[in-house]
Order: structure tokens, then sequence, then C-alpha cells
């Protein structure tokens, strides 16, 4: 089910059976507002669209998912984004929530249940900032 906090979604990765299996599985939750792109520097261009929650693949070609996540905090702080990657690595995790990364999932384990509590606890967070 769609928090009502989040209403905009971007999807960032250059593996487009990944990304739109990602997007259909937000559909599936309730969220239609969906953008994917498949690079960094196509999701930077159309941030004015000021999404709530942007979805970005660690591994992509012109720009890495930390280097994205560090662009998008400098030009939408509000925006919470998520790294997605296929490589289970601790070190990375840690690295990402440190650039400021709301939350950090698998390829390999994402399902539509893990995904809807990533978007609730991420809905709950936003309006929390909002109130305060």
């Amino acid at each position: 089910m769609k928090h009502p906090n989040i209403s905009t979604v971007f999807v960032v990765d250059d593996d487009p059976i990944w990304r739109n299996l990602l997007v259909n599985m937000l559909k599936d939750i309730g969220y239609y507002n969906v953008n994917a792109f498949e690079n960094g520097p196509s999701c930077l261009y159309h941030l004015h669209k000021e999404p709530d929650l942007v979805f970005v693949d660690y591994t992509m070609e012109e720009m890495n998912g930390i280097e994205l996540l560090q662009q998008i905090r400098i030009l939408v702080p509000n925006t919470a984004v998520v790294l997605c990657t296929s490589v289970e690595d601790i070190s990375l995790a840690v690295r990402a929530m440190r650039s400021g990364c709301a939350d950090y999932i698998t390829k390999s384990t994402t399902s539509k249940e893990e995904l809807s509590n990533v978007m609730n606890e991420l809905g709950e967070l936003r309006y929390l900032q909002e109130k305060v």
C-alpha cells in the first residue's frame, strides 16, 4: 500500500531488466508516479521534479551510485536515496550510509514485501521530517 508522504519516485539503473522489475514492483504496491533513468546524468537532469525518493544502482558506468547520491544530497537534500546493488558488501553499505543514503537493498533478495516495508519506513521518516 502506498505511503501518503511519498508520491514521486525515481529509479536509476543501467540494467533495463532490473530497472523495469523495480518500476513494476513499485507500481504493484501503489506507486504510479515512477520515473526511470538509465544513468546518473539523466537523473540529475530531471531532479527539478523534486522526487521524494530515488533508488540508485551502485555500479553504473558514467557515475556510480555513491557519486550520484552525493549530487542528489546537494541538489535536493530532502530527497531520500536508496542504494541498490547486487554486491553484498558491508563496507559499501557503511560508505553509502555515511554519504547520506537512507537505505541499502540487495537486488537478489528484493521482494514486493521488502520494498513495501522500505517505502513505509521512508514515508514515516519523511512525515516526521516534515513535522519538525
